[in-house]
């Protein structure tokens, strides 16, 4: 279990809202979880961006990164995983909350990336990251994509995460206003996961209940590919797999582009940050 209140407390005593970047603000958030809980955090937003391809209905060809952050939860009592793509975002002046902190939550986003985490088409990996064509659209869940976003209310900093699916853009441009209804806060996709949360807390409280992110599934290729990305990860830094030999009904998969192939231990800085946390609820 995440201690909630402490991972907040850790989290804002060491952060800077006016001066942290986005990326900043995560792998703080990041290490302020595995203070308090059990997991491994691997940053590697420094190496090569992990850009993947896919056709946008509106302009063709379109490429950008698949995420700042992929987000796994494995709960250790069922042993199930669960994984979402986490765009992380920072807004300094969202509208909504200064108007009714109880209603809808805007920031500035990037088109093609609410593109591809919402639509979820097939992708073509262009980097050191290059994963199976259906690694979004074959997901079990629309969770499999989503937004984090920072912003200050009286004060504090806050994260409001949303899957993607359910954030609407209010235009086609490259950096449109982008909307979370903070409504759906009371609604659960069919796997049980959450779909809003507006706050820090309850988006803590949403990873400890193990309702945040999509359902990895063994009989699922792409998810396959995804448990074996993972555990290579942790092997080029000499740890333990994340995910144990019995999810896997062959061996492993070795993801060459993955491998420490430099023996420097960063795996070659595919440029995916993975927080990796175990729950027990």
């Amino acid at each position: 279990m995440i201690n909630t209140n402490n991972v907040i407390n850790d989290f804002r005593s060491n952060s800077a809202f006016k001066t942290d970047s986005e990326v900043a603000l995560f792998r703080q958030l990041a290490k302020s979880i595995l203070k308090n809980s059990s997991g491994m955090f691997i940053d590697e937003t420094h190496g090569t961006v992990a850009k993947v391809e896919f056709t946008s209905p509106i302009t063709s060809i379109e490429r950008c990164e698949i995420s700042d952050l992929l987000l796994i939860i494995k709960h250790m009592h069922t042993g199930e995983i669960r994984a979402t793509f986490w765009q992380v975002k920072k807004e300094k002046h969202p509208r909504w909350p200064i108007a009714n902190s109880d209603a809808n939550f805007d920031f500035q986003g990037q088109f093609n990336q609410w593109e591809l985490l919402s639509l979820r088409p097939a992708i073509v990996g262009k980097s050191r990251f290059l994963p199976p064509p259906g690694l979004l659209k074959n997901a079990s869940s629309p969770s499999i994509g989503s937004f984090g976003v920072f912003y200050e209310l009286n004060g504090n900093i806050e994260v409001n995460y949303s899957v993607a699916e359910a954030v609407a853009s209010s235009g086609i441009s490259k950096h449109p206003r982008m909307v979370i209804n903070n409504h759906l806060t009371k609604y659960f996709y069919a796997n049980q996961e959450a779909i809003v949360r507006k706050n820090m807390k309850s988006f803590l409280e949403a990873i400890n209940d193990f309702t945040v992110g999509a359902l990895l599934k063994p009989t699922n290729p792409a998810d396959t590919w995804l448990a074996g990305y993972l555990n290579n990860k942790c092997s080029a830094r000499g740890k333990p797999p994340f995910i144990s030999d019995d999810w896997f009904s062959e061996p492993t998969p070795e993801n060459d582009n993955n491998l420490d192939k430099d023996g420097d231990g960063d795996g070659d800085g595919d440029g995916i940050s993975v927080l990796m946390i175990e729950i027990e609820n």
